[in-house]
């Protein structure tokens, strides 16, 4: 296990007894891993073309620069129309009194938030941004990752924002499932890592693939597929390139989440359902039911 003595967490929820599937159980349980199945298949395949969005250096946030997201958007079809239908951007009202996206000026907008994990307080950042096109009028269509740290700033755990399938898309370091196979032993029944739930208890979360651990706390890649904006997958900044070609490379701008009620936005105007708070204003507990983590060391 990684940095011993540093290590977070925890044991969360309790080993249950494998048992029988009830008969009545049995399509939605085989749809259920056939779902999981594409999204870990999805977190494996290797991105033809794409554009590359990094940060601007004059950001005011209160962390470093490095812990923000990489995020590479798949581009689909022909990649020299300069047709980018993928891109995000800085919310702004318009002069009909409109929210809209302005794509010209991409943006990310972030929230501090913490995390209880047996009685200890762990700082979360989120990252979200936002697209113009929406299925309601007046709502923002957004994605977006939040990071938990541990006590010295690495990120062990990385939730996704929203995902098509309606999953709960999850991702931990390796160092995080080394600790959760030498607490529990075995993987449950359906299951590949010994950090996830049971499937019976939470058969929507899934963990498509493990992050390497970065030498210094950083932020992830976060790869996009085109047209639906589906996580692909996260990887750590240390790890190579899932991308053939990167097409071009624009800069974004970091803003506060809440730079968005000086404009009168609040949370009725982003689109739901999204797999968590991004204001922070969610259950702060909300990892201890979702994943069985290991003791700190």
């Amino acid at each position: 296990m990684r940095r011993s003595g540093r290590f977070l967490l925890l044991s969360t929820l309790p080993v249950v007894a494998g048992g029988c599937v009830s008969p009545n159980r049995g399509p939605a349980l085989g749809e259920a891993i056939a779902a999981r199945a594409s999204i870990r298949d999805r977190s494996q395949r290797q991105l033809i073309a794409a554009d590359f969005y990094k940060p601007r250096q004059n950001s005011d946030a209160d962390f470093g620069i490095e812990m923000t997201p990489l995020i590479v958007q798949e581009l689909a079809g022909d990649t020299t129309s300069g047709t980018h239908p993928d891109r995000f951007g800085t919310i702004r009202w318009d002069g009909d009194g409109r929210v809209r996206v302005d794509t010209g000026t991409p943006a990310v907008y972030f929230a501090k938030s913490t995390a209880i994990l047996r009685q200890n307080t762990y700082e979360q950042i989120t990252f979200a941004w936002f697209y113009p096109q929406s299925v309601a009028p007046n709502a923002l269509a957004a994605q977006g990752v939040r990071m938990t740290l541990d006590t010295e700033g690495f990120p062990l755990v990385w939730e996704v924002l929203a995902d098509t399938t309606a999953k709960t898309l999850v991702f931990v370091t390796e160092s995080l499932e080394a600790g959760a196979v030498k607490r529990f032993g075995t993987v449950r029944h359906g299951r590949r890592y010994a950090v996830e739930p049971s499937v019976s208890n939470l058969p929507d979360v899934v963990l498509p693939r493990l992050i390497a651990d970065g030498p210094m706390p950083m932020g992830p890649w976060v790869y996009l597929r085109a047209a639906t904006r589906d996580v692909t997958t996260l990887l750590c900044r240390c790890s190579p390139s899932e991308v053939d070609e990167l097409v071009e490379a624009p800069y974004y701008d970091l803003l506060p989440l809440e730079s968005l009620a000086d404009l009168g936005l609040d949370v009725s105007h982003w689109q739901s359902p999204t797999a968590f708070a991004f204001d922070g204003s969610d259950d702060p507990r909300r990892l201890e039911h979702t994943l069985r983590l290991p003791d700190i060391e």
